[in-house]
């Protein structure tokens, strides 16, 4: 015996299929992603601040005072902007060069300036 079935009663057993999930919104999943990351990557300052080195002041020795390069008073004299750039010479003439510079500093195509040019 062979039995009839009608569209109608096919057409409702396959409807009868498991639900489907609605989609999560955009706000939802980047809500979601941005708990996720703060939970890898929060941290506070105390935490952070156990991997600073600890911050001191050193002074230096006499003997080190005694060769620092600012035991001439002249110099911030020499080095102020009313003598820029010109002032540079005087370091400039400590080097040795292979060849002489012409000008201590280039302005003329700035704001690619030159310093020491042709030496």
């Amino acid at each position: 015996m062979v039995a009839k079935v009608s569209t109608k009663t096919a057409v409702k057993a396959k409807s009868k299929a498991p639900a489907k999930v609605a989609p999560k919104t955009k706000a939802a999943v980047k809500a979601s992603t941005r708990a996720r990351a703060e939970d890898r990557t929060e941290a506070n300052e105390a935490q952070i601040a156990v991997h600073w080195k600890e911050e001191g002041y050193y002074q230096p020795s006499k003997e080190f005072i005694a060769q620092a390069n600012m035991a001439d008073k002249g110099v911030r004299e020499r080095f102020s902007e009313k003598n820029f750039p010109e002032c540079f010479r005087e370091y400039a003439d400590m080097l040795t060069w292979f060849k002489p510079y012409k000008k201590v500093l280039d302005t003329s195509h700035p704001p690619f300036w030159k310093w020491f040019t042709g030496g």
